[in-house]
């Protein structure tokens, strides 16, 4: 039986680095450009797991790495993130809350963390485990142990659900039933097929 939902944030309940993440911080065409390139960067990876405190105080090894971009990158990285909320899963997530318990593993910076706490996922949840906080990042299965021993779950029980086809791979060798995430009807549907599965096996 199905006990546990695990979701990933960025790319499942709410925008990633994509076009979204673009249109999320009002960045006109070069300044887009400009992220897309940064934030791929073995930088923006240190973000994630917590060696940079904001997305201000990356600037400077960025201006390093990109000096033709440096004016580009300050007005990128001094914008406010305003992320884009995936609603029709957030419902979704509020349903499977009734008989499930629900927790999220994200890879995420500390400045971006103190942002995802404020949104409207996060009365749904159960519990969590971030990269910034653990100081290792998806796919390293690390990050996953941390999860399923903090929370004391079982991956046979448990359904994960990432965007990222490396985050999905490391989950189902770990015993996790999963989902790649490519769009909120088709997430929904294998949610269920699997519960409704698990339920049928008992």
């Amino acid at each position: 039986m199905i006990k546990n939902i695990v979701f990933d944030i960025n790319g499942v309940l709410q925008n990633n680095i994509s076009l979204a993440t673009v249109r999320a911080f009002n960045y006109n065409l070069p300044e887009g450009i400009v992220f897309m390139k940064i934030a791929r960067t073995s930088i923006w990876k240190k973000y994630d797991l917590g060696f940079y405190q904001t997305r201000q105080s990356m600037i400077d090894d960025f201006c390093v790495m990109f000096p033709k971009d440096e004016k580009t990158i300050k007005r990128v990285l001094n914008k406010r993130y305003t992320p884009v909320v995936n609603d029709q899963m957030v419902q979704f997530m509020s349903k499977l809350k009734e008989n499930h318990k629900v927790y999220l593993l994200s890879n995420v910076g500390k400045g971006d963390l103190n942002i995802v706490m404020q949104q409207s996922f996060m009365p749904f949840t159960d519990g969590g485990v971030y990269s910034c906080d653990e100081g290792c990042v998806k796919p390293d299965e690390k990050i996953y142990q941390r999860l399923i021993e903090r929370y004391e779950i079982k991956p046979e029980e448990s359904i994960f659900i990432d965007d990222g086809k490396s985050n999905v791979r490391t989950a189902s060798e770990l015993g996790f039933h999963t989902v790649h995430y490519i769009n909120t009807k088709q997430c929904r549907k294998q949610i269920y097929k699997i519960i409704v599965r698990e339920e049928n096996t008992l």
